[in-house]
């Protein structure tokens, strides 16, 4: 792959027809008359048309004219714009459309006329259309953090700066806002939805001031105090010897902040009683029957307003007043003065037109307790949750409250896991379940994240990280501080691909999923960093990105760093337009058509409710550096006979079909999990339970491999079905395990020699190369395949087991699609040669009606590549004899040798006779003079290392091209001349950064082209 500057990559983008040296670009010159401007394309998308027409001199807008062929017809006015997105569209509806100018010599007719028909996938000459030109499918809206003290001026400011940086739209985030749920709040969002009308953007809104949502900027709770959320306590605890007459004053144990909500005793033989009903005017007074009886009283209040002290229940000195997020009416209320008094403000019409959505950021229970026998702690309540909670089970939780606190006989494990199952589900229920249930009877949607940090736990979590998003529109995540710098193994492994599973199995439209990016990562993250990141999410198949952002605030709040235009004085600022164009290319080809997946991991919130679990992370990273792409499913969902089905040792789930099984080593598990599992090993199906494996010493000098094997569940998460548990673990990984299917119980470090011997991948990889990830799709009829090299550099050839068609390599930096120069093909697949550096990317597409051109089938040259015009590419780094096997175009094969000359070839550091010019902005100028002897090869590559954003090379006057991706490597062979040559860089850095040089070497080269 020709490694090329995006001044030349990108040249057919107005965007870049000037170096992006200079500053923002002027727009295409419009033609010289007063006539209808040309409609170039309507390209169809997934519920929208994207228009691009010539400007027309004179213009002060457009007007766009659209409907079904057979009407009626719409007009949409004063578009500013010549690449217009309309939304809101029917998928499977042909519509035309046409465009007019209006400006001071009237209104002009209109244009020719195009049709097109939305369409969740897009054909492939569409996808190739968009990809190789200036303006693919956008995909990001980014959070726009806005105050309420802004002029309509500076918001129109800031939603034509997010169209100019290639944005699909904003997410507006009301941050400390003024006026939150009033006409100031109202009179903004207006102002937005008028300007991303005449731009063709879309607008999604964080439903709460500040965040985390949940507490509707105080409006709920101060409309009825007992909306407010609740928690559970147990302030007091006593042993009484009976027989006796036992007196307590509940005035002087339950604080007088809380209100009484049960007492209960526990006596010998773990039986229990309720003896709230002998309480009067706060006294009890009861017969204790024989024997030691411990009494517990349990109280009910809301921290939140009654004594607030930290984060969420106090920002800023505001008392918030978190909604109770278990209350039916809470939820009602909350959702008639956020989201229904929002879209009444902005008016119904333009609902999924322009306003997409809402996001939901962050949301969670924010009680003292996590989990379950935790002292001193209070955990999530509703006035009404005894009364439901025993229509839901069957029993009184009432006398058994003390179990949540301490552990007391066999029906510890049985409540405890009824009352998180029981708080989780209505959380989803009734908190997303309800805002999603409103967004899409009125046609937009939901999405958002919640914390992820806490998967199962209470706290700031809702006791699972699955049922709440999956309440959502679609799956969803983000990562924030330093969890992609460390990285945050849970970050990295499985929440990113917990929120695409959830999109896969819910069959979200496009497979789409959320992921909030860079927030709170700091101004080290300039536009290197962004494009790593972007490349780790989009291997794992989130393509809806809320990047942060912007903030109309000057200087920007510190949880926006890096914003990225601070008002112009972000020095990377004109690079974005180029930076967005690889993120939409990238975006565009994951949207549609269906994941393709081997595995389906079981996640464990369930038993962790109860017992330990093993991480399940560690399963996800095991998975992935054995090169087996999975997705990941909560219990419940696995053992939905109508979601999924169990065939011929296949799972199927949402669009996918899964061979493998991985259950993350438990201590408990739910009795119907159990089952399930043995009914898809007896289809045949494998079965992998999954733990750790270490080197332990054996005693003496010498060092011994102990396999640690996980343990299998011991016992059931409700109690009562341990025998039932042992028996089905002893069928399946027991001594006398049988069946059709694979059982196996093994390590991490075990599972890829385990997965390589059975030859099952659909992506085969060197087992070496565990941080070279893929993501594998199907989409309108075709294979495509992402691949990211997540560490260091590679050259090795991937087997795309049962792929056909021609290889085309799709590179969304260069903007261009080549067919492969290094193939072979056989009846089990296509086997493709890569060469990745670090942090670099690239899709492979598998074409089948393409007419392969002449490519090579073996080669030990240290790099081939195919050029722009078709030919291909030879390149060593030193001299000898190479040989080569070259397949034509019309088939056949030739065989030969190619001898370089005989000189060696060493790499020449440049480290010496540096001059440097500070440049504004953040930036400096590097000029070095080095000699290249006459003797030397002509062709050699430019290297530069620990040095990265934005970085312009000119040797002798010529420019070798502008990166701010890796590699940082420029081709030096058009402008390199025997003896004295000048190399100048120009280097501009992010926000608060000083421009320092790297490490820069020449590289010479032999090379062969091959027409």
């Amino acid at each position: 792959m020709k490694r090329r500057s995006f001044f030349s990559i990108l040249g057919v983008a107005p965007l870049l027809r000037v170096p992006l040296w200079e500053a923002f670009p002027s727009a295409v010159p419009p033609l010289p008359d007063w006539r209808p401007p040309i409609l170039k394309s309507a390209r169809a998308e997934h519920t929208g048309v994207v228009l691009s027409f010539t400007p027309v001199e004179s213009a002060a807008f457009y007007q766009v004219r659209y409907g079904p062929l057979a009407g009626p017809f719409h007009t949409v006015n004063d578009v500013q714009v010549t690449d217009y997105s309309l939304q809101g569209l029917a998928n499977g509806t042909r519509y035309t459309f046409s465009v007019a100018a209006i400006g001071p010599k009237g209104v002009s007719g209109f244009s020719n006329a195009m049709t097109a028909t939305p369409t969740a996938e897009m054909d492939w000459d569409s996808l190739a259309e968009a990809f190789i030109g200036p303006n693919p499918t956008r995909s990001s809206c980014p959070f726009l953090i806005v105050h309420g003290t802004e002029s309509e001026d500076e918001l129109r400011e800031f939603m034509q700066v997010i169209h100019r940086f290639g944005f699909q739209g904003a997410t507006l985030h009301p941050y400390d806002f003024r006026g939150f749920l009033q006409e100031d709040n109202w009179r903004c969002w207006r102002v937005i939805v008028d300007e991303a009308a005449k731009l063709g953007l879309t607008v999604w809104e964080q439903d709460d001031k500040n965040y985390p949502t949940g507490y509707a900027g105080g409006a709920v709770v101060a409309k009825d105090r007992s909306f407010a959320k609740w928690e559970v306590t147990m302030p007091f605890r006593r042993v009484y010897r009976g027989p006796s007459t036992a007196l307590l004053d509940l005035h002087e144990v339950l604080p007088p902040i809380q209100r009484l909500v049960a007492v209960s005793s526990i006596g010998p033989r773990d039986s229990f009683q309720d003896l709230s009903g002998l309480v009067s005017n706060q006294q009890l007074k009861w017969q204790v029957p024989e024997g030691d009886w411990e009494v517990f009283v349990h109280g009910a209040w809301q921290p939140g307003i009654d004594n607030p002290k930290t984060y969420p229940d106090l920002l800023h000195g505001e008392v918030r007043g978190y909604v109770d997020p278990l209350s039916e009416e809470a939820m009602d209320l909350y959702v008639s003065l956020v989201l229904e008094g929002t879209c009444r403000a902005i008016g119904y019409e333009s609902l999924g037109r322009i306003w997409k959505g809402f996001f939901i950021d962050e949301p969670g229970f924010y009680s003292s307790g996590q989990m379950p026998g935790q002292a001193g702690a209070g955990f999530p309540w509703t006035p009404d949750l005894l009364p439901r909670f025993e229509k839901r089970f069957g029993y009184s939780l009432k006398p058994l409250l003390p179990l949540m606190w301490i552990e007391r006989g066999s029906k510890t494990t049985g409540v405890r896991r009824d009352y998180m199952d029981f708080v989780s589900a209505e959380y989803a229920r009734l908190f997303i379940g309800k805002q999603t249930e409103f967004a899409e009877a009125h046609g937009i949607q939901t999405n958002g994240h919640v914390r992820e940090d806490f998967p199962y736990q209470l706290g700031p979590g809702t006791g699972s990280n699955f049922r709440t998003l999956e309440a959502l529109s679609m799956g969803g995540f983000d990562h924030i501080f330093d969890q992609w710098y460390t990285p945050d193994m849970d970050v990295y492994w499985r929440q990113s691909k917990m929120a695409s599973s959830i999109s896969h199995y819910k069959q979200v439209p496009l497979d789409e999923a959320m992921v909030e990016q860079f927030a709170a990562t700091g101004w080290r993250t300039g536009l290197t960093e962004m494009k790593a990141m972007i490349d780790w999410t989009t291997c794992r198949g989130l393509n809806h990105i809320v990047p942060c952002g912007f903030d109309t605030k000057n200087p920007p709040d510190w949880e926006v760093q890096p914003e990225f235009w601070l008002h112009e004085k972000n020095p990377l600022t004109g690079y974005f337009p180029a930076y967005q164009t690889i993120v939409n290319r990238e975006i565009m080809m994951i949207r549609g058509g269906q994941h393709v997946a081997q595995a389906l991991v079981l996640d464990t919130a369930e038993s962790a409710w109860v017992g330990p679990a093993e991480e399940v992370w560690k399963s996800c990273q095991a998975l992935s550096q054995a090169h087996l792409d999975y997705d990941l499913a909560p219990y419940d969902v696995f053992c939905d006979p109508a979601r999924c089905r169990l065939r011929e040792g296949q799972i199927h789930l949402g669009h996918e079909k899964y061979a493998f099984l991985v259950l993350p080593g438990v201590d408990a598990i739910p009795v119907k999990v159990l089952h399930r599992i043995a009914e898809f090993h007896g289809m045949g199906g494998t079965v992998i339970l999954l733990g750790p494996g270490v080197r332990m010493a054996s005693g003496g000098p010498q060092f011994a491999l102990v396999k640690i094997i996980p343990c299998t569940p011991v016992r059931s998460t409700d109690g009562s079905g341990d025998a039932e548990v042992a028996s089905i673990v002893e069928r399946l990984w027991g001594s006398q395990t049988g069946g059709r299917g694979r059982a196996r119980l093994m390590g991490y470090k075990d599972l890829a020699h385990y997965l390589y011997s059975l030859n099952i991948h659909d992506v085969g990889i060197d087992p070496n190369l565990t941080m070279l990830q893929f993501y594998h799709r199907r989409l309108s009829g075709r294979d495509l395949y992402f691949f990211n090299n997540e560490g260091e550099s590679v050259r090795t050839r991937v087997r795309l087991k049962g792929g056909r068609g021609t290889p085309e390599v799709w590179n969304p930096v260069e903007g261009s699609i080549r067919q492969s120069p290094f193939y072979t093909t056989n009846d089990d697949g296509v086997s493709v040669e890569l060469r990745l550096a670090h942090y670099e990317s690239v899709f492979i597409v598998l074409n089948p009606s393409a007419q392969p051109q002449a490519h090579l089938v073996e080669a030990d040259a240290d790099e081939v590549e195919r050029t722009e015009h078709g030919d291909i590419r030879l390149r060593t780094y030193a001299p000898g004899t190479y040989h080569y096997v070259l397949a034509g175009a019309q088939g056949g094969r030739e065989e030969k040798q190619w001898a370089t000359p005989s000189g060696k070839l060493s790499s020449i550091p440049l480290t010496e006779g540096w001059t440097r010019t500070p440049s504004e902005p953040n930036g400096a100028i590097y000029k070095c003079r080095f000699e290249w002897p006459a003797s030397n090869v002509r062709s050699a590559h430019l290297e530069i290392e620990d040095m990265t954003q934005i970085i312009e090379a000119r040797l002798n006057g010529q420019s070798l091209g502008t990166r701010f991706v890796h590699p940082f490597r420029f081709d030096v062979q058009a402008a390199l001349r025997s003896g004295v040559n000048e190399l100048e860089l120009r280097h501009i850095e992010r926000y608060t950064f000083t421009s320092r040089l790297g490490t820069v070497r020449l590289v010479p080269y032999y090379e062969l082209r091959i027409s």
